[in-house]
């Protein structure tokens, strides 16, 4: 005990642990004996007293820390079996307590399963009576073949709720299957009127696309008809053209014939003048050799007999000439006459002009060689 400040005995640390102001009393009494040490810090004797004092402190601490514990662990134990007993008297009890009520709480548990049985009967039926939008018939019959069907003293108490419920979801479910019957044989009657009308406007599109394609074929065989017209009369106003342009090359033709013929007809009409001016010269050469003979007797005989011989010469001459121009004449006119030949013979529309031409069934058309 040396090493404590002061000597803390078990019922004085007992006493301070209950009680406030003990406490207090305990803890001073500590503190004025440090309160009273004196120490001197210079010295190494006072800082060793100064730790011997501090010790002490810390054993005194220790003393009561140890009291504490002890006393702790007393009441410790003292709870421990208080609690342990307590235990056991509440165990006890409540087995007694359960025994004691178990008539009651069996009671209560099948009144509680009757009083849910009932409430789930009617609950189930409450939500039979509601009903989705687009149930079928089936479906809506489904749920009143459902609906309770027990006696109404089976819901005891609750008989009022569940006749009025059950009865809500009956005529609230015979309603919706009158409305749901309505409403497919509406429905089945609108199923036919679109049928119906989906047969009449195919029916009236198959009409619609058939005189379309009837007008469409009927523009495509104008269409054709025009395209044959405009080409038969291109064709006609190609052959037109072809025509004129044969018909002007024919009469090219003609107009090269008439002037080579006109030029054989000149060169055979400068001939015969040539060989009717041969032939004055000629005559008038003889008179004057008549004349010359009258006057020259004698001369005149042997100029005579040699004018005889040139004049037998001179009329071999004249007769080769007239010869010669007639048959350039004749030359000539076959030369036309095979041009107008080679022309008529060209092909079949020139030769029909030409030979309606030679005919004279075209008016003011001739040829002249």
């Amino acid at each position: 005990m040396a090493d404590e400040l002061i000597v803390v005995e078990r019922e004085d640390a007992l006493k301070a642990f209950n009680d406030d102001q003990a406490f207090e009393e305990l803890f001073l009494a500590i503190k004025e004996k440090a309160d009273e040490f004196q120490y001197d810090l210079a010295t190494a004797k006072g800082r060793k007293e100064i730790a011997s004092f501090a010790h002490k402190i810390t054993k005194t601490k220790t003393r009561i820390d140890s009291v504490r514990g002890e006393i702790t662990e007393e009441m410790r134990k003292q709870v421990a079996a208080i609690d342990s007993r307590g235990k056991a008297m509440r165990e006890r009890l409540d087995e007694l307590k359960d025994d004691f009520r178990k008539p009651l709480t069996d009671w209560e548990a099948a009144e509680k399963a009757r009083v849910e049985t009932i409430r789930e009967t009617i609950d189930a039926a409450r939500a039979l009576g509601q009903v989705k939008f687009g149930e079928t018939v089936q479906q809506i019959q489904a749920r009143i073949d459902q609906l309770p069907t027990h006696d109404l003293s089976w819901y005891a108490e609750f008989k009022d709720e569940a006749e009025l419920v059950i009865d809500a979801a009956f005529n609230g479910l015979t309603l919706a299957k009158t409305a749901a019957e309505n409403a497919e044989r509406e429905a089945k009657q609108r199923e036919a009127e679109r049928a119906e009308l989906e047969r009449l406007k195919a029916a009236e599109a198959e009409r619609i696309a058939k005189e379309k394609a009837e007008e469409e074929a009927r523009k495509a065989e104008e269409h054709r008809k025009q395209a044959e017209a405009d080409a038969a009369e291109k064709r006609i106003a190609d052959e037109r053209a072809a025509m004129e342009r044969e018909r002007a090359a024919m009469q090219a033709k003609i107009d090269e014939a008439n002037r080579k013929a006109a030029e054989a007809e000149q060169a055979a009409k400068d001939a015969q003048e040539r060989a009717a001016a041969a032939a004055e010269e000629e005559r008038k050469r003889i008179e004057k050799e008549r004349a010359d003979a009258e006057r020259r007797a004698e001369e005149e005989r042997i100029a005579k007999e040699q004018a005889e011989v040139e004049k037998r010469e001179a009329e071999a001459k004249r007769a080769r000439d007239a010869e010669l121009a007639a048959a350039r004449v004749d030359e000539a006119r076959e030369l036309a006459k095979a041009d107008l030949n080679a022309i008529i013979n060209a092909d079949e529309t020139t030769h029909l002009v030409m030979v309606a031409i030679e005919q004279r069934m075209i008016p003011y058309v001739r040829f002249e060689v």
